[in-house]
């Protein structure tokens, strides 16, 4: 809620639901996936897409009542590879009032057991699963999305759900994941993400202190990603010349030419930022840093630094 008006234009559309997906298995952190809360009034364990798409429906008309012009956004599944029907149900049913279709997406989770496969670790962070084999996860909403004129949005994402794990989650290993992952979710065509945060979680991307902004390490990903782009940025394959043959995406911006106020043409120069472009059939190789030294960041990513720097002033 705001306690005042918000600008025109400042609310791209109202979402509906919240992983309704996974709703048998909605459990608060630190309980296991084992652990089912209660079952809710509509009965989660035999909960569809069909009645999602009813509820979407009325929950449309009631916003519609009161904000005439309001878009909708949904349906904020937490697995859109298992089951497009969610998708395609709620297009057939109210596309006009469909600014874009939702999804959530997290590679690892605190609330899983050590034994499970989305158990979170460091390792397991910088793997290929977490960031491509994410991304690729998503290419069949995306497609779904495309056919239908909507974009498809992560509305949320992170490097662990259920509020990240310590010694995971606020490690310089986030720093290396998410350009990764942002680079990858662009490459099949995502329209946009949202990273979650909630304060005081462990994957949260910075704090905020009586001294000011508090920098997490995610932060710092997220500026490399930030910078990559600009007017012209697009994906462009290289090829290594490292023992392993494997593409490597390099984000670009094409270098252009302007006019400066005398009148002179000048030439724009051109900047690019090279991570791993995963490929499903392929085994990732490292990333190629052209600005740095790479062996370096991924050693202060395995010896788990934590959080708790203090950006300098420029």
């Amino acid at each position: 809620m705001t306690r005042k008006p918000v600008p025109a234009g400042s609310i791209a559309a109202f979402e509906v639901g919240n992983e309704p997906d996974i709703g048998h298995r909605q459990v608060a952190n630190p309980l296991t996936p084992e652990q089912k809360v209660p079952r809710s009034p509509v009965g989660w364990d035999e909960y569809t897409s069909s009645q999602y798409t009813s509820l979407f429906g009325s929950y449309s008309r009631a916003v519609r009542r009161v904000v005439p012009a309001a878009r909708m956004a949904g349906p904020e599944i937490f697995f859109p590879g298992r089951d497009l029907s969610w998708l395609h149900k709620l297009l057939s049913a109210d596309r006009s009032r469909l600014a874009m279709l939702t999804v959530h997406r997290y590679p690892l989770s605190s609330c899983a057991s050590p034994a499970w496969h989305d158990y979170a670790t460091i390792a397991r962070l910088l793997g290929q699963s977490a960031s491509g084999g994410l991304a690729h996860e998503l290419a069949g909403a995306v497609h779904v999305a495309q056919d239908a004129g909507v974009p498809l949005r992560l509305t949320e994402l992170n490097s662990v759900t259920c509020g990240g794990r310590l010694g995971v989650s606020n490690t310089f290993a986030t720093a290396l994941w998410a350009p990764d992952t942002l680079f990858s979710m662009w490459n099949v065509g995502v329209s946009g993400v949202n990273l979650h945060i909630q304060p005081g979680d462990a994957n949260a991307p910075f704090s905020v202190s009586s001294a000011g902004l508090v920098a997490h390490p995610l932060l710092y990903g997220m500026i490399m990603f930030a910078r990559a782009l600009g007017s012209g940025a697009e994906l462009a394959p290289v090829r290594s010349s490292g023992a392993t043959s494997s593409n490597v995406a390099a984000p670009h911006r094409r270098r252009r030419h302007h006019r400066r106020q005398s009148g002179r043409s000048a030439a724009r120069p051109s900047g690019a930022v090279a991570g791993n472009a995963h490929h499903p059939a392929r085994q990732p190789e490292q990333p190629r840093d052209l600005h740095g030294d790479h062996s370096r960041l991924q050693r202060r990513a395995r010896n788990a630094a934590p959080v708790g720097h203090q950006p300098k002033a420029a």
